[in-house]
C-alpha cells in the first residue's frame, strides 16, 4: 500500500437545504508531506475540536481505489481529500486492519484505531441529502489511526505492518457493529459482540463507549 497524497483541512462553510454547517472534511493536498503528531496533524483544524481532534482519530487514511464507485453513487467528481482523508492510499482494504495494529507510514508510526461513521456533515459538504446513508451503504469507511510515533509521512512512502494486535477486531467489523447498534431490538449474538468489544483494550474508548451505551439504553 503506498500513500498516494498527504492531505490537510481547515473548516469552511457548506449550506444545504437552508442549514450551514462548518466542517474541514475537503481537505487539500500537501505534496511536500505531513508532519503528524500525538494530537493529529499538523495544519489540521476542526470545527468539532472535541469528537475530530482526539487521539484516537488523529490521522485518518482512504482508499483512492473507492473513487470511481463514488463518482458514479454521488454524480460528482471525488478525489483525494474529499472524503477528509489525511492519506489518500492507492489499494486499502478495512478488513485487513485490526483495532490495536501498528503500521509504520514514512517516519511514523500509527495504530489502527477503528473507523470513520458517517455524519450530516457528508450530505452537506457532497450536496446530497443521501450521502450519508449511501456512505453506510457502501461500507467502506476508511481507517483512523492514533499516533504512536511522530514523524514525516510524503506521497510515495509505504504503509508497512508493524505489529499485529490480537486480531479481534477488524475496522469493517466494528463499522458494521456501529450501524447495528442503532438497529433496535438486539439479537443475542449482536449483545453478545457489543459486550466483547466494550472491554477490549485494543479498542480505543472513542467506540467501546459507544456500545456500551447501547447495551445500556437497551434493558
Amino acid at each position: 500500500m503506498k500513500v498516494l497524497s498527504t492531505n490537510t483541512g481547515r473548516p469552511q462553510a457548506y449550506t444545504f437545504q437552508d442549514l450551514t454547517v462548518r466542517s474541514s472534511m475537503r481537505r487539500e493536498s500537501v505534496p511536500t508531506g505531513i508532519q503528524v503528531r500525538f494530537k493529529g496533524v499538523d495544519g489540521d483544524e476542526f470545527s468539532s475540536p472535541l469528537l475530530h481532534g482526539v487521539n484516537a482519530s488523529a490521522v485518518y487514511a482512504y482508499s483512492a481505489a473507492t473513487f470511481p464507485q463514488w463518482t458514479v453513487r454521488y454524480e460528482q467528481k471525488v478525489g483525494a481529500g474529499n472524503f477528509g482523508e489525511n492519506l489518500t492510499v492507492d489499494e486499502l482494504d478495512e478488513s485487513h486492519f485490526f483495532a490495536g495494529d501498528e503500521w509504520t507510514v514514512g517516519t511514523a508510526r500509527l495504530r489502527v484505531s477503528g473507523p470513520r461513521y458517517p455524519c450530516n456533515r457528508l450530505n452537506a459538504c457532497f450536496q446530497r441529502a443521501d450521502a450519508m446513508s449511501v456512505f453506510t451503504e457502501i461500507r467502506r469507511p476508511g481507517v483512523y489511526f492514533e499516533v504512536v510515533g511522530e514523524g514525516f509521512i510524503r506521497p510515495g512512502d509505504e504503509l508497512v505492518l508493524a505489529r499485529r494486535s490480537g486480531q479481534r477486531w477488524s475496522v469493517i467489523q466494528i463499522f458494521d457493529l456501529l450501524t447495528a447498534r442503532k438497529i433496535l431490538p438486539y439479537g443475542d449474538d449482536v449483545r453478545a459482540a457489543f459486550s466483547a468489544i466494550a472491554i477490549d483494550a485494543d479498542v480505543p474508548d472513542l467506540f467501546r463507549t459507544q456500545f456500551q451505551k447501547a447495551l445500556a439504553a437497551s434493558r
